[in-house]
């Protein structure tokens, strides 16, 4: 049944890719085609992977035009560019190289003074998502240099938590999006052991300042809690389906951001406990009714996680 909701995903979203999108990784372009380059790695598909490629070269054509931010710019662009290049389905070659060159250099620290490494446009700790999915393709006195960054990256994370400045920012203003992406960087500062004391020492200080939040949406607190290893306590009872299939797209894609299936998994398993004939309904509505570009590539992404997907395949 989950192969035959990503079929249709996959087919929904290659009649959605006409020049009119947006070439963004949210709700475009960039976003399809990270769908369908994981999708034909899945399935083995060699059209699927073709047309993710021409989707890519059409991006790249244009990224001029494209502001420098994550959702939608740039930054977005590279991140996708170095998630595909860590799974082993673009190769590093001196092109790409010199193109991710230029906008890295839009993630790299600055003395501008500006305190804070937030995005505005994104409510993400952008830059540091970035420069972790950077690492990852870079070894030696590269990645060093790299971690000098993350270092000071650390850094800005504490003055995001604990500086205030009086009438202009306070930490507790921070959003619980906000708060998610810097909980998500500083696990992984402190997994990889580049600032681990502080890092745990701030995750703490996330904690608190989760506690005193007013204003939680379902999706946000849904990801606090994997991300925090909580124990997952939401319930769907009362949403509707279309919005049941809205969050299950939403945290599809924090899934893919963060690295973390579980964001996906526990609540999807849950849903799935609570109503046998979920899997059903999403084909249903997927069938007969129109849904964004959001909603498809996030609960594509959230889907090709799953572990039993294989055994699906192989039936």
């Amino acid at each position: 049944m989950k192969i035959d909701v990503l079929k249709l995903i996959n087919n929904l979203l290659y009649r959605e890719c006409s020049s009119y999108i947006p070439l963004g990784l949210k709700g475009g372009k960039l976003g399809i085609a990270i769908f369908g380059a994981l999708y034909s790695e899945k399935v083995m598909n060699a059209s699927c992977r073709k047309r993710a490629t021409r989707i890519l070269n059409d991006i790249i054509g244009n990224i001029e035009l494209l502001s420098d931010n994550f959702l939608s710019g740039k930054m977005g662009f590279g991140w996708g560019m170095f998630f595909l290049i860590n799974k082993g389905i673009l190769n590093f070659d001196s092109e790409m190289q010199s193109l991710l060159n230029y906008i890295s250099r839009l993630s790299s620290y600055s003395l501008d003074g500006h305190p804070f490494q937030l995005s505005l446009d994104d409510c993400l700790f952008s830059k540091g998502i970035y420069k972790l999915k950077q690492r990852t393709c870079y070894e030696n006195i590269s990645r060093y240099i790299i971690d000098e960054e993350l270092i000071v990256f650390v850094d800005e994370c504490e003055n995001l938590l604990s500086c205030k400045i009086e009438k202009i920012y306070t930490p507790e203003e921070l959003t619980l999006q906000e708060l998610n992406s810097v909980l998500y960087f500083l696990k992984e500062i402190k997994s990889r052991k580049i600032f681990p004391f502080k890092a745990n020492l701030l995750i703490g200080k996330i904690e608190e300042l989760y506690n005193k939040q007013k204003k939680k949406s379902f999706v946000e607190e849904s990801v606090y809690q994997i991300l925090a290893s909580k124990e997952y306590n939401l319930s769907f009872n009362g949403k509707e389906m279309f919005e049941k299939l809205k969050i299950l797209g939403e945290l599809g894609f924090y899934s893919l951001i963060y690295e973390e299936s579980r964001i996906f998994n526990v609540p999807f398993y849950k849903l799935i406990y609570d109503e046998p004939d979920i899997e059903r309904n999403i084909l249903k509505i997927l069938k007969e009714e129109p849904v964004s570009l959001n909603i498809l590539c996030g609960l594509g992404f959230g889907l090709l996680n799953l572990k039993e997907l294989y055994n699906e395949k192989e039936q």
